[in-house]
């Protein structure tokens, strides 16, 4: 035996060395893998919460906006309601006043037409030619009542399609105490 260490003693060191470093090395790899794990896993768990709180934010906006989105249609569908009602009066009322004024002188044409032809009717009683003035009034009173009389028959007709409008209007629109529309 030669030295302080003997051959057996450097075979031990040898083997222990070779054999047991790299269990160790391995053990302390495997823990340190494992740390590095567990440590990626609650750093995903935080962003993961973190994300889920974002969204659970941007939901709430999301919601928060639809809502409001709906309040504000809501408040234009009963503005619209309101609007057409209003200006389907006044149009019915406006029309109703100028038809009613159209019929006036329609009755004023009329009373004209017979004044003209009873002026014609005594100017040949009375032996007299009729003037050929005469003959162009009474022409002209004619195709203007008939103009008046299209005209009235159109407006009538008009004022029938604007209350079809206008109840296909309120009822597209939906009941106008229904706020849910």
């Amino acid at each position: 035996m030669g030295g302080p260490v003997s051959d057996r003693g450097v075979i031990l060191i040898a083997l222990l060395t070779s054999v047991i470093a790299p269990v160790v090395l391995l053990g302390l790899n495997a823990l340190v893998t494992r740390q590095a794990k567990y440590q990626e896993a609650a750093i995903a768990r935080r962003i993961q919460t973190e994300d889920w709180a974002r969204q659970d934010a941007v939901a709430a906006k999301a919601e928060a906006a639809a809502t409001e989105a709906q309040r504000a249609a809501a408040e234009l569908v009963a503005a619209t309601k309101e609007s057409i009602a209003l200006l389907t009066s006044v149009h019915i009322l406006v029309n109703s006043d100028y038809t009613q004024a159209r019929r006036a002188v329609l009755e004023q044409a009329k009373a004209t037409l017979v004044l003209l032809r009873k002026v014609v009717a005594l100017d040949r009683a009375a032996g007299r030619s009729p003037v050929a003035d005469d003959e162009l009034a009474i022409r002209a009173v004619e195709k203007f009542i008939a103009d008046l009389e299209v005209e009235l028959v159109e407006r009538e007709k008009a004022a029938a399609d604007v209350v079809r409008v206008e109840e296909a209007n309120t009822a597209a629109l939906g009941n106008p105490d229904d706020t849910n529309t």
